[in-house]
């Protein structure tokens, strides 16, 4: 039952972040031909908001959003990412990122949504008392969507390099 609730709710979390992005992407890409040089462009900046939107949902979500329990926490994160492949799709098949910035993007997605999950059950796991281990659960959250947020503009520049 936790697992099925852990999807359900990542899956409304992923929603909330993929949709809004498809639903600016649809009028900044329909009747234009690919060549252009601004479909292009929307469609980067359209993947750097999904990245973007989906590191702060995991670093937020993940250590008490999606359950205590770590299986619970991985399918949580999976869901979330899985949610915005049709958009990643889309932005394949249109050529504008490579395959490779689009494999980068999801391992990098994964790779945040790992250390959420094993610093969120590193804390589960620690003796301490209930006060203490939220309070360190919200750290690791702040922490986590700290950084990704600080740090911006490296990681989603290596990304679509």
């Amino acid at each position: 039952m936790r697992l099925l609730t852990a999807a359900r709710t990542c899956l409304i979390v992923g929603f909330a972040i993929t949709m809004p992005v498809a639903v600016w992407l649809g009028p900044q890409v329909l009747g234009r031909s690919s060549e252009r040089a601004d479909v292009p462009a929307a469609m980067a900046d359209a993947l750097r908001a999904l990245w973007l939107g989906q590191g702060i949902a995991i670093a937020l979500a993940g250590p008490r959003g999606i359950g205590s329990w770590w299986l619970a926490r991985a399918l949580g994160v999976g869901v979330v990412i899985a949610v915005a492949l049709p958009v990643l799709a889309a932005v394949w098949l249109a050529h504008a990122a490579s395959a490779r910035a689009l494999a980068r993007g999801v391992g990098v997605s994964f790779a945040s949504g790992a250390a959420v999950v094993l610093l969120a059950g590193a804390i589960e796991s620690a003796r301490l008392g209930p006060e203490p281990r939220r309070v360190a659960l919200a750290a690791v959250e702040l922490g986590l969507a700290s950084a990704l947020w600080a740090f911006r503009g490296s990681w989603l520049g290596w990304i679509l390099a």
